[in-house]
C-alpha cells in the first residue's frame, strides 16, 4: 500500500490532474485510497486471501526485503542530508540519537521482554514477547 500511495502521490504532483483543475490534490489522493480500501474490504468478504498460497514464499520474501531496503535508504537519505534531500529537523547529534533509540528499541525489546517473561510468567509478558519465535517453525515462544 506504501508503495502504490508514493506512486499515486509522485504521478499527481507531476501533472495527472492537469486536465482537471476543478479536482483537489487532497481529494483525489482520499478518493483513491478509499477505493483500495473497499476493494480490500470486497476481496476479503469473497475470501480471495486464499489465493496468496499460490505465490511461493520466495516472491514475498524478496517483495518485503526490497520494500523495507528501499524505505531505509530513503530514511538513511534524509537522516544525512544525502542525494539531495534536506536534512531532518534537528541537528545530526539529536537525528542520530533518535535512530539509535529506535534501533535498539527494535533489537534489544525483543529480547528484554523475552527475559522477562521468562522470570515473571505472567500472560502479558509472554504475550509482548511473542514477537520472538522458534528456530524450527512459526510457533510463537511461549507455546
Amino acid at each position: 500500500m506504501t508503495a502504490v500511495t508514493l506512486v499515486l502521490i509522485g504521478a499527481i504532483h507531476s501533472g495527472l490532474l492537469k486536465g482537471h483543475p476543478e479536482v483537489s490534490h487532497d481529494h483525489f489522493i482520499n478518493l483513491v485510497l478509499v477505493l483500495t480500501g473497499l476493494l480490500l474490504l470486497a476481496a476479503g468478504c469473497f475470501r480471495l486471501g486464499r489465493f496468496i498460497s499460490l505465490v511461493p514464499n520466495v516472491v514475498i520474501s524478496g517483495f518485503m526485503n526490497g520494500i523495507a531496503l528501499l524505505i531505509w535508504v530513503d530514511e538513511f537519505k534524509k537522516l544525512f542530508g544525502l542525494g539531495g534531500k534536506e536534512i531532518l529537523v534537528g541537528g545530526m547529534a539529536v537525528n542520530l540519537a533518535i535512530a539509535g533509540g529506535t534501533l535498539a528499541c527494535c533489537f534489544v525489546l525483543p529480547w528484554v521482554i523475552g527475559k522477562i517473561s521468562k522470570k515473571a510468567g505472567s500472560f502479558f509478558a509472554k504475550y509482548l514477547g511473542g514477537s520472538r519465535c522458534h528456530d524450527s517453525g512459526s510457533k510463537p515462544a511461549w507455546v
